[in-house]
């Protein structure tokens, strides 16, 4: 399955999945608190195995943020366990598939560390929460629905960012060597590009809210043009992986590529109507026509390819609106105004409004500790 674009604003994707694991394997532990502890984790991992299996959005954040502290409880057991004690642990292997990757033969990707298992987990996590907002937002089926669908679907929005900027920057990268053959989840790139695209997301929220709260088409701008420039942001951050971006699935490297065209379009419409508004009408043209180019470029570049039915219609109405504009501008500088048509000079700043600043995430306590040692010798 591959990403969808919901309520014509936020990706859903599909869960990836996962094969069985004993943490009893690890260590051949004596310590009580040790064998039991590591049976209450592999227990718990066994319920989100089970949960994302089921691709149930709500039930997998439930047992991963069960299994999430006891996770991080063996992680910080294993790394900071006494080197005499190094050569009793045994290797480990985790097998994921990859909610990003094109489709393969096998789905499953095989790596050798616990930071792995911690990565692919808490990115399951974020999408879980994001994939919630995506069935939110694609629920609404009236302007006056989508005020209360965007206060549920915003702090799940922004927690899906803020766990992937975690991933990026405190999990990542992994001690061990990359295969040829490998996931982009074990890339800090791939997780930084996540965040600033659910960044940009909750920043198009916002947007729509203060769209239909009628404000000014001045604020309205700045506030697109900001969600433009983190699409932009996330589009640079994943063709930065450079050869791993040929196995990204195409709908996302097309959304963020021409997503961030579509949403310039939008920002320069409104900036069109606010400058025309103002008695400038050769300027004002000059950006409706600037919104054009860019609208005709993202579909050039595949917005609509695979499109879901809601993105489809969004395109569609931003686009026929802009058509209208354009029809009777044109015919207005023609036949009253007289001005000369100029191209937009400088693109309006971005305003990042409240709603969509995303806090730090805050990884759970652990609930206990692990504790390796080496077994005294005989």
């Amino acid at each position: 399955m591959t990403m969808q674009i919901c309520g014509g604003i936020i990706p859903s994707f599909h869960l990836p999945r996962t094969k069985p694991f004993d943490f009893g394997s690890i260590f051949p532990a004596v310590n009580e608190d040790t064998v039991k502890n590591l049976a209450v984790c592999s227990a718990l991992r066994a319920e989100m195995q089970l949960a994302l299996e089921g691709q149930n959005n709500v039930a997998a954040q439930a047992a991963i943020e069960q299994y999430l502290p006891a996770l991080l409880s063996v992680m910080r057991g294993i790394e900071s366990c006494p080197k005499d004690t190094h050569s009793v642990l045994k290797p480990v292997s985790f097998h994921w598939t990859s909610s990003f990757a094109r489709s393969k033969k096998d789905p499953f990707y095989t790596l050798y560390t616990i930071r792995f298992e911690v990565a692919m987990t808490m990115s399951a996590l974020a999408l879980a929460s994001a994939n919630q907002a995506a069935a939110t937002l694609d629920a609404v089926t009236a302007p006056n629905q989508y005020e209360d669908a965007a206060k549920q679907a915003l702090p799940k929005i922004k927690e899906a960012a803020s766990v992937f900027n975690f991933i990026a920057e405190h999990i990542l990268p992994l001690k061990e060597s990359l295969p040829y053959d490998r996931p982009p989840e074990v890339l800090p790139g791939m997780h930084a590009a996540m965040s600033c695209l659910y960044r940009a997301t909750g920043q198009q929220v916002a947007s729509k809210q203060a769209a239909l709260k009628s404000m000014s088409p001045a604020l309205l701008s700045k506030l697109y043009m900001a969600a433009a420039k983190l699409m932009r942001e996330s589009d640079e951050r994943l063709k930065g992986l450079t050869n791993d971006y040929k196995d990204l699935q195409p709908p996302l490297k097309t959304w963020a590529g021409a997503g961030h065209l579509f949403l310039l379009a939008v920002s320069l419409r409104y900036l069109g109507i606010d400058t025309w508004n103002a008695q400038k009408h050769g300027a004002g043209l000059g950006m409706a026509r600037a919104a054009k180019m860019n609208s005709d470029k993202a579909v050039s570049e595949g917005i609509l390819q695979g499109a879901s039915r809601s993105l489809a219609a969004r395109v569609d109405e931003e686009s026929s609106s802009l058509d209208r504009m354009l029809e009777s501008w044109e015919k207005d500088n023609k036949h009253v105004y007289f001005e000369n048509v100029k191209k937009p000079e400088t693109l309006p700043e971005g305003k990042t409004v409240t709603a969509a600043d995303c806090p730090d995430f805050t990884p759970p306590a652990a609930p206990f500790e692990i504790s390796f040692e080496a077994p005294a010798s005989v």
